[in-house]
């Protein structure tokens, strides 16, 4: 599931929310398995640059929530999600995020 894209400046540390409500049937929840990053520029692991461990991304009803931090002006990142489900569904999310001063 691509989710979008979000733009945020380069001092920014903000919490983000991805929504797999849609995904799940009845009382099915989640489990967070993965949320890391890759620099679109040069594919190499952005995880440590661009997203918190503290608070680190946590499941919070059918939403996964993780905070995104800091990054270099111009640079561009896919933040990929994948949970999996008390049915044993495995789903995954892609959101691209863009490092802009403004």
């Amino acid at each position: 599931m691509a989710a979008g894209t979000i733009r945020k400046q380069p001092f920014e540390v903000k919490d983000y929310a991805m929504d797999f409500a849609g995904e799940l049937v009845g009382n099915e929840t989640l489990t967070l398995v993965s949320c890391e990053a890759v620099n679109l520029k040069t594919q190499a692991d952005s995880t440590a640059e661009i997203i918190s461990d503290d608070p680190a991304p946590a499941v919070i009803g059918q939403t996964v929530v993780f905070w995104l931090k800091d990054g270099i002006d111009g640079d561009s990142h896919k933040i990929t999600l994948r949970v999996s489900t008390s049915t044993g569904q495995r789903l995954e999310s892609d959101l691209d995020v863009f490092i802009v001063e403004e």
